[in-house]
């Protein structure tokens, strides 16, 4: 259980710093211009954290936990970029599909960026596992 709350504590840590990262360049940049009034001018904290308490625990269930004993940082970074364009995608998609006015520009960026979150993450993950707690540590 210990190696299971660092590796998402990790990975948490590493999102939230990406994505502050991020969010200060794209939502001026990249959201503001493409979405316009779509875009709300405030953030909900309660979805917010719903995301960011869920999110990360899906990233070291399905990308950085399977095989953890044998798998490299390498293997949870391809199993992070497949998450995060699943993920973001499912997302981006839906909202292509059944938002009247939701911009194309939006849907490819988004998912490019979820998978480089994710997968960064991910390969954090993976990192801290390995380099801080013996294989079959609970």
């Amino acid at each position: 259980m210990k190696r299971f709350v660092y590796a998402v504590l990790s990975v948490l840590l590493v999102m939230l710093v990406m994505e502050a990262a991020w969010f200060s360049y794209a939502i001026a940049n990249v959201y503001q211009p493409a979405m316009g009034e779509l875009l709300s001018d405030s953030v909900r904290v309660i979805p917010a954290l719903l995301f960011y308490l869920g999110y990360p625990i899906a990233v070291v269930v399905l990308a950085v936990r399977p095989g953890d004993e044998v798998a490299s940082p390498k293997h949870a970074f391809g199993r992070g970029v497949v998450l995060g364009l699943a993920a973001y995608g499912a997302y981006q998609l839906t909202n292509l599909a059944t938002i009247t006015g939701w911009p194309d520009a939006i849907v490819l960026v988004d998912m490019a960026w979820g998978a480089t979150l994710t997968s960064v993450s991910a390969a954090v993950g993976s990192t801290v596992l390995k380099r801080f707690f013996a294989t079959g540590a609970t």
